[in-house]
């Protein structure tokens, strides 16, 4: 039988502080994070870490590592509007609701139509066809596998109003 041999107790805090900076390119302006990427899709710009045993967005590890915990309520907002910097001095604390006015006094909110919308289940030909046909709404949802009020929607231009 092998004898344990037990380890001191790491300081996870410490540990997590070399991992972040492990990943972090220092540049003039932004610290750009190179580690692991949140998720998929257009969020996946922002960098996510293991901080204290859960998965963690990297501006906020930063943050707590820089300027201490963030209360209750607050998100950690850019200054720089670039999701992978992570240096404190382009962070500020904030509501979602700061977060969205920010966004749009800097004309970053973008209006996804047609197709682009990402949960789009027609295309613009098929809108076209469906606002000429006289077919009942039932008959033009099964034709294009969604739901009847999917077709009353494009019908009435409540979706794709800008066709």
């Amino acid at each position: 039988m092998t004898k344990r041999i037990d380890r001191p107790p790491m300081d996870r805090h410490i540990d997590g502080r070399m991992r972040f900076f492990a990943k972090v390119v220092k540049c003039p302006g932004c610290w750009v994070w190179t580690g692991h990427p949140n998720g998929k899709g257009p969020i996946q710009a922002y960098g996510r870490m293991a901080w204290f045993g859960r998965p963690t967005l990297a501006h906020r590890v930063s943050w707590e590592i820089h300027r201490g915990p963030i209360p209750a309520g607050l998100r950690v907002l850019h200054s720089c509007d670039n999701p992978k910097c992570v240096n404190p001095d382009h962070l500020f604390l904030g509501t979602t609701k700061d977060n969205s006015d920010d966004m749009i006094s800097k004309n970053r909110q973008r209006v996804l139509h047609g197709i682009e919308h990402w949960c789009a289940k027609l295309t613009e030909s098929a809108v076209k066809d469906i606002r000429n046909s006289k077919e009942i709404l039932r008959v033009l949802a099964e034709k294009y596998g969604v739901h009847i009020s999917t077709i009353q929607a494009a019908k009435t231009r409540r979706y794709w109003n800008h066709l």
